[in-house]
Parts: C-alpha cells; structure tokens; sequence
C-alpha cells in the first residue's frame, strides 16, 4: 500500500514539472475541495448552536445566556468546546437543531461539576508527589476520587458518544416538550428563520498552499467548494463568502453520485480532456463512494484522470480512525497527513 501511495505522489509531482521546449503552455490541474478540507468549521458549528440555544431560550437565568463562545476548561471533563466537538464529529451530527440539543445538555451537565464537586475533582488531580501544607486534604480528595467519590460530575465525551443515540437524545427531546418544541423539525424551522450562520474560519497552511500554487500556473484559480447537503453550512450556498479570491462557487451535494457526476463535469468544462482534477475530500466514507461511482461511470477516460485524496487534518466527518478506511481499500484513494508535505508535493511546491 505505502508503495502504490508512493508511485501515486510520484506521477503527480512527475507530471508537474516543465514541460519539454517546444510546448508553449503547462495543463493546469483543477482542484476541488470539501469545506472541510479548507476550513475549521467545528468553531463556527458551536457558535452557531449557541446563539441558536440563546435564541430559542432568551431571557432566562440559565448559563448560556450569559456567554459568548462555548466555555473552556483546562480539564477535559469541564471543556464543553472541546467535547462538543468530539461529540459531533465522532457521531457525524449535521443537523443544527440536535447540536443546540447537544449543546443544551452540555451546559446542564456543567451545573453538576460545579462548586464543592468540581473543587473536589480539581483536587483530585493535583500530583500528590508535591507536598504542600494541604498534602492531606488533596490526598483524601484523592482516594475519593480514584475510589467511591460521593459528589457527581458531569458526563464524559465519550460516555456521550456511547449513549447519545440510544437514551441521550431522547432525553434532551423530551425536555424541550416544556419549551413548546415538540419534534426536531419544529426546533430545525425556528433556528433557519432566526440564527445567522458564523461563516468558518480559513485554515491558513492549507489555503496559502493553494494559493501559492494557483500563483504559479499549476492549478487554476476557480475552485469550486463542496458542501454537504446534510450540513449546517447548505444554505449558505448562494451566500458564501470566504475572503477569498479562490473559492468563490460552492456546490450542495447530496449523494456521492452527484459529487462524481460534478467532478466529471468539472473536468469536461476544462476543455483539456488529459489535463488532470485533483478531489481533496475531508470524509474518507464519502471518498471511497465517491472513487466507487467514478468506476462505473461510462466516461473512464475522464475518471481515470480524477485523483482522489482524503486529508486526514479534517477530523469533522468520523475522526483519525478514518483514514484507516482509505488505507485499507482498494480503491485509488490516498490519504494525506496533518503535516501537509505530501499535499504541497501534490500542488507542484516545496515541502
């Protein structure tokens, strides 16, 4: 596998050097990319999911109220920022009405780590190597937590993950039937009438690469941008604005057939049918699918020239485990690192 990868990056690289004298022009490669692949949108998800739970509870005492990004904490058991991510990318949640239930729930648990309980697992993870005046409190704090703590705390990421589908959602649905918003539809509906989405934040090393690249006549300046129909982002495909000369289409794909036909047309609109199109994907489900309907399409030609990668710096559809979907096939899809080396490769640029 890490041979075939090799001669993968190897032909490509190959294939962007200069061309012999006597050709007056280099084939320009097209690229399209997911948003995930040049964006970090988990940040924008979560502030979008709490002025959409600020919107749909205002003016009450409760803690969301009162914030104006998701809260962090140095230990992972209190970061809610960090767990509502975890959440929603090992779980694919794409709907914005679940991440506000998500996101209520979250800040509920908080409540319960709060004062004599969260001091108490506080202490608990002092090192009681480092002997202090209070050497014996941190040790009784210590033992209570290791053993039979008595005070609660408030649920792990991955006790989340576990129970979400099965108990925890339903739980969270049921008390929203208080608040007037008796189904997911009806809570999805009011969020699209009054929440703006946050647009994502630009990873910095991915879009100068590209950029770079573009500058340099190896890849057009016209990428289009997939975004997934299920996602929180569909709607912002008219009104999508990236500052970003390179990025100014977007396409909603709802199945991986439609991404393969657009990429096909992509790369007929070219006019150069042996010119090359890159596709960096940032699930590696949906590039496998993708790389299965390229196979039966009637246009292989065209096919064969469509290269498919999955970039592992995204972690927004399923996590680092992934990658190990890519690695396993036998499918021409290969996986890109987090260092970025092999995608600058890739791009004509230096390591």
């Amino acid at each position: 596998m890490i041979i075939l990868f090799w001669l993968l990056i190897h032909g490509l690289t190959q294939g962007l050097q200069t061309p012999p004298s006597g050709r007056s022009y280099i084939q320009k490669r097209q690229v399209v990319a997911d948003l995930e692949v040049i964006a970090s949108t988990l940040d924008s998800e979560a502030d979008t999911a709490l002025r959409g739970l600020q919107t749909l509870l205002p003016g009450r005492n409760e803690p969301w109220n009162y914030v104006d990004i998701v809260p962090r904490h140095r230990y992972r058991t209190f970061d809610m920022n960090k767990k509502f991510e975890r959440v929603v990318s090992e779980l694919k949640i794409s709907s914005l009405s679940e991440m506000v239930l998500l996101l209520r729930m979250l800040f509920e648990e908080d409540r319960v780590g709060t004062a004599q309980p969260r001091r108490r697992l506080e202490m608990a993870r002092v090192s009681s190597t480092k002997k202090t005046e209070k050497d014996d409190e941190i040790q009784y704090f210590s033992s209570q937590h290791s053993t039979r703590r008595r005070g609660p705390r408030p649920l792990t990421a991955g006790e989340i993950i576990e129970n979400w589908n099965e108990v925890l959602a339903l739980r969270c649905m049921t008390a929203w039937l208080q608040d007037g918003y008796p189904t997911f539809q009806s809570i999805e509906s009011k969020l699209e009438e009054m929440v703006e989405i946050t647009p994502p934040n630009l990873r910095f090393d991915v879009t100068s690469a590209l950029r770079e690249s573009a500058q340099r006549g190896v890849i057009s300046e016209d990428l289009p941008l997939v975004i997934r129909q299920d996602g929180v982002f569909t709607h912002l495909h008219h009104d999508l604005d990236l500052g970003h000369p390179l990025f100014a289409q977007a396409h909603t794909i709802g199945s991986p057939t439609v991404l393969a036909d657009l990429l096909l047309n992509t790369h007929e609109a070219n006019g150069q049918p042996d010119s090359s199109l890159l596709y960096f994907s940032a699930s590696a489900g949906l590039a496998l699918q993708v790389a299965t309907a390229l196979r039966s399409s009637s246009n292989s030609k065209a096919a064969n020239n469509i290269h498919i990668f999955h970039c592992a710096w995204s972690t927004r559809w399923g996590g680092l485990h992934q990658r190990r979907l890519c690695e396993n096939n036998r499918l021409d899809v290969a996986v890109l690192d987090n260092n970025l080396r092999d995608f600058r490769r890739i791009l004509g640029l230096p390591p």
